[in-house]
């Protein structure tokens, strides 16, 4: 008789392909050491072990580096809603108007058109550093019944890996070009590739390397293959800190980038040696989304959803939907980041709803701009409920000298290129 399925939250078993090379045990007392074991692991999962329970009171969390209970303005979460006033570029914000910045003068008569981004966690007035995690482990492979649309032979399936190599490779393709992408994937041990420029040492120069770019990110992805029976969240957690701090010479630090952490999985972590390295995450302007794979069980989802937790990130839930999250990936913004809508409001009073880019960003229509304040506003609702609102004043003036308006947010991109011009990559395996 095999083990019950909540056996894998100690040995990372899921109920399918995870199942192989377990040894079969028939007689009672073997059937009942595993149904004792697998209560205590199913307690541990849903509960945590206790020496990794918090004791922080509402709005704080460990600090890692100090060991003290501390409130988190790092990153993770972005309240309750709100408007965009004493906008500071730094502080978590559901939404923000990203250029120009706010109180800029131009010529009455130009067309202006502003940018902004919109998010469930978090936005600062900066690029995008996005880090993707992604489970390589064995269950990976296992069917997910959803006809594969990126291969012509008629039956093929997406496996679980497959489905996300197809989910991600769409995200990427269609970020901007001020983002930067790190990915790191995972089963018993962790490893990353990036764009960015990495200095170890801290030297300020690069290391060895050759460049990087979005398209062999991307093929990267879709080289990955289930490599590995364990699922350590431990690993690719300490491998994800471990870009970031390599970046910090090179300029992609917490007050330089917007960091954004998408973390995809399927199996419950094979231990729970990793709650400092989570706690680590809003302490690192990390603002993180924890996503529930096609075939996790119950265990898996509680883990990922209490990770969301002690984060301030967000849990979506596609352990049962494979179609749900191909149709998340293929519109992200609505569905994987859960923005329902955006509307805009110019400064003549008319109103019309925006689209949105993979990760919220928009730009409204062209404006030409009266003498005087001109104030623009957009909302954006969620699909948790919420709402939040921000408005943009732009000065119109008589004068025809003022700098004219630069389409914006082309740039910010020249800029990036300029950084990234020598940018090395790394390929590293943690235990």
């Amino acid at each position: 008789m095999s083990p019950p399925s909540f056996w894998g939250g100690c040995e990372d078993r899921a109920p399918n392909a995870k199942n192989e090379g377990l040894i079969e045990k028939t007689d009672w007392k073997s059937q009942m050491n595993y149904k004792t074991l697998g209560l205590i692991c199913a307690t541990l999962i849903l509960q945590g072990p206790a020496w990794a329970q918090q004791s922080c009171t509402d709005g704080q969390v460990l600090n890692p580096d100090t060991g003290n209970c501390e409130v988190n303005n790092g990153g993770g979460g972005g309240g309750s809603g709100g408007d965009g006033n004493d906008d500071d570029g730094l502080t978590p914000r559901l939404l923000r108007f990203l250029t120009p910045d706010a109180g800029s003068s131009f010529a009455s008569g130009t067309e202006i058109a502003p940018t902004g981004r919109t998010s469930l966690t978090n936005v600062q007035k900066l690029p995008l550093d996005l880090t993707v995690v992604i489970d390589t482990s064995l269950s990976m492979s296992a069917p997910t019944g959803l006809p594969n649309t990126d291969t012509p032979t008629p039956g093929d399936q997406f496996n679980r890996l497959e489905l996300v190599q197809s989910g991600v490779k769409k995200l990427l393709e269609v970020l901007p070009e001020t983002a930067v992408v790190t990915i790191v994937d995972f089963a018993n041990t962790a490893a990353s590739v990036t764009e960015k420029v990495i200095d170890r040492n801290f030297d300020s120069v690069p290391d060895p390397g050759g460049s990087l770019t979005r398209a062999e990110v991307i093929d990267h992805v879709n080289n990955l293959a289930p490599n590995g029976n364990a699922t350590n969240y431990g690993a690719a957690l300490t491998e994800t800190l471990d870009s970031y701090a390599g970046g910090v010479s090179a300029g992609f630090t917490v007050e330089t980038y917007d960091r954004e952490l998408l973390f995809l999985s399927d199996g419950q972590p094979t231990s729970l040696n990793y709650f400092a390295q989570l706690n680590a995450l809003p302490f690192r302007g990390v603002d993180p989304l924890f996503v529930s794979l096609p075939g996790n069980s119950l265990g898996g989802n509680n883990l990922l959803q209490q990770a969301a937790n002690n984060t301030s990130g967000r849990f979506f839930d596609y352990s049962g939907d494979a179609q749900g999250l191909f149709d998340a990936f293929s519109n992200p913004s609505e569905l994987l980041f859960g923005i329902t809508s955006l509307e805009i409001t110019d400064p003549d009073g008319s109103t019309y709803s925006a689209e949105t880019d993979a990760f919220g960003n928009f730009t409204l229509n062209a404006f030409a701009l009266n003498e005087g304040n001109n104030v623009f506003s957009a909302t954006a609702l969620f699909e948790d409920g919420t709402s939040f609102t921000d408005t943009l004043t732009l000065v119109g003036t008589a004068s025809d000298t003022m700098t004219p308006a630069v389409p914006l947010p082309a740039a910010g991109w020249m800029l990036l290129s300029v950084m990234l011009g020598g940018a090395a990559w790394s390929r590293r395996r943690k235990a």
